[in-house]
């Protein structure tokens, strides 16, 4: 097995951070990409074992602090793992959560009896057939589609791999928690629903009345939470018309037949269209994809998050309620807070906080790796200052 060896002065201690950037390496013999490795410190004390990839500026993905056998045992002992922490949820929910669950680079959400894995390291990639049977040993499954695509691939050298690879499902895989009925979508975002918002979307029943908007509402987690909350009307906002289909069918399968309004098209026109017809609503979600995916992004990502937040306050009833949330991993809580401050200052609004929360804790967060706390959930109250 290769020994790579870090620079003076560099110090991985436990899970603080299981990453190893090139630039913390003073050396690494002749390899393979995506091999396991060994890591000791400059003093040559043992670090951990993990694998290796030049191509990625995170160069090694820490898996063990021991020099444990990286085999299927060794997964189906952290798939079990991670399975009892999770023992509470029902129905769907993250089971796999990269590095949180030692697992770095692997992703897996489990709907029912269907699994959505993403496979986003050209380590785990050499694993995968060891990580998936070590999934079909733990749970009873009638199939497990792999959704392995986006940037983090293609910057491990890899091609997109979408389809299903063990059993078999449907396009749309049914599930239900929290008294809903959902499809997931295997051909949509992600892995096909995004579990991570599902006690925000919970909490936002609390504040649900009226006239509702829901821009970048994708599927209609958001929008069907607003109905059970008592919403008199839903406006759903989002530019793929697949998603509004499926969000017809998730309506369809929760007995909602009337009050809900579907919008095809961009949510920043669709501000600016409201605002010109002088419609106003009495709680406003806004829920985009990331704006930023990098570091060097975030100036262009801060310029959107400011506009649809201070867009969507222009046409929010006073006293109504904002729902705004950053999935940015590159962009912290404060200074997504700042942003939303700087657009309430520029339409003269006060906000008051009224809930906020992060990812559902089946995405739990690494303390010490503040990339993976990505998602920012504010809702706030809006009044106009007189």
């Amino acid at each position: 097995m290769i020994r790579i060896r870090l620079k003076k002065g560099i110090k991985k201690v436990g899970w603080v951070n299981p990453w190893i950037y090139r630039n913390e390496i003073l050396d690494i013999p002749p390899h393979e990409e995506g091999e396991i490795c060994d890591v000791f410190d400059f003093s040559n004390n043992y670090v951990g074992r993990g694998y290796l990839n030049e191509r990625s500026f995170i160069t090694v993905r820490l898996l063990s602090h021991s020099p444990e056998k990286i085999d299927g045992t060794f997964f189906t002992k952290k798939i079990v793992k991670a399975l009892k922490k999770r023992k509470k949820f029902k129905g769907a929910f993250r089971l796999v959560h990269s590095e949180a669950d030692g697992m770095p680079g692997v992703v897996a959400d489990l709907f029912g009896k269907h699994l959505v894995v993403q496979f986003n390291t050209l380590g785990m990639e050499k694993m995968k057939d060891k990580i998936l049977n070590a999934f079909e040993e733990v749970l009873d499954l009638d199939g497990i589609f792999e959704k392995s695509e986006g940037r983090a691939r293609k910057r491990e050298g890899l091609e997109k791999s979408v389809g299903w690879i063990r059993g078999e499902g449907e396009e749309l895989i049914p599930f239900k928690f929290d008294g809903v009925e959902y499809f997931s979508d295997t051909l949509g975002q992600k892995t096909g629903f995004f579990l991570d918002q599902r006690f925000n979307a919970k909490a936002l029943r609390n504040f649900a009345h009226g006239i509702v908007l829901d821009a970048f509402s994708y599927t209609g987690n958001f929008s069907i939470n607003a109905f059970k909350g008592g919403a008199d009307k839903v406006i759903s906002i989002d530019r793929s018309q697949r998603a509004g289909k499926i969000y017809e069918e998730i309506l369809k399968a929760n007995n909602v037949k009337s009050g809900y309004e579907i919008v095809i098209g961009n949510a920043f026109d669709e501000l600016r269209k409201f605002e010109r017809e002088g419609r106003s609503f009495d709680l406003i979600i806004l829920d985009p994809p990331a704006f930023a995916k990098s570091r060097k992004e975030l100036s262009a990502a801060l310029r959107g998050y400011k506009e649809i937040n201070l867009r969507a306050m222009k046409i929010l009833k006073n006293g109504g309620f904002l729902a705004t949330a950053s999935c940015s991993a590159a962009l912290d809580r404060e200074s997504f807070l700042n942003v939303v401050k700087e657009a309430a200052f520029d339409v003269h609004k006060e906000l008051r906080i009224v809930y906020f929360g992060i990812q559902s804790y089946d995405h739990p967060v690494l303390i010490g790796m503040k990339e993976s706390e990505y998602l920012k959930f504010f809702i706030f109250e809006v009044e106009a200052i007189s």
